[in-house]
């Protein structure tokens, strides 16, 4: 035999477990974004005071010149989120080490899209292909000796090929129609 409740009482127990699934879902959705966030590298130790940041620009050298500052040449103070080992301030044997070639950056708006890459010394490396709406992208070479990229939509087409020449990027592009 069934025993009826008050209708009070089955709209308290439905408010009750509503209230506890919301609850629930609350608390699985904010472990889910806290884990997220962790993973994504939001550390704040990651994050450069301007004044280490200025410590590490001054610290730089420009190839094939002396020394700019009077901190040049020396390895920048450990910082947080570095590998102060990873400094060419100097060798394993205590002498200055030859200073890394810059990298040298540059981006280009062709028919179709964008082109972005990057050399360093005569070493070449696409750093992104974005085509325009309607357009598509195809990516022959990244690198390290050239970058070809094909960018296409119908019968139009634009063909960017790009290598190091004096140790920056150089870009020649042909239009089809």
């Amino acid at each position: 035999m069934r025993v009826a409740r008050p209708p009070q009482v089955n709209r308290v127990l439905a408010v009750t477990a509503w209230a506890l699934a919301a609850v629930v879902a609350g608390v699985v959705a904010w472990s889910a974004v806290a884990v997220i966030g962790d993973q994504a590298g939001a550390s704040p130790e990651g994050v450069l005071s301007p004044a280490q940041v200025t410590g590490l620009l001054a610290a730089r050298t420009v190839p094939g010149q002396g020394p700019t500052s009077p901190t040049e040449g020396r390895a920048p103070a450990a910082t947080p989120g570095l590998d102060a080992s990873a400094s060419p301030a100097s060798s394993a044997a205590g002498e200055p080490a030859s200073p890394a070639a810059a990298e040298v950056v540059r981006n280009w708006t062709v028919p179709g899209g964008r082109v972005g890459a990057a050399c360093i010394g005569d070493r070449i490396r696409l750093l992104f292909a974005t085509p325009d709406a309607g357009w598509a992208v195809e990516v022959k070479a990244t690198g390290p000796e050239d970058v070809e990229i094909e960018l296409k939509r119908g019968e139009a087409e634009t063909k960017v090929h790009a290598a190091c020449l004096s140790g920056a990027p150089d870009l020649t592009s042909a239009v089809q129609d």
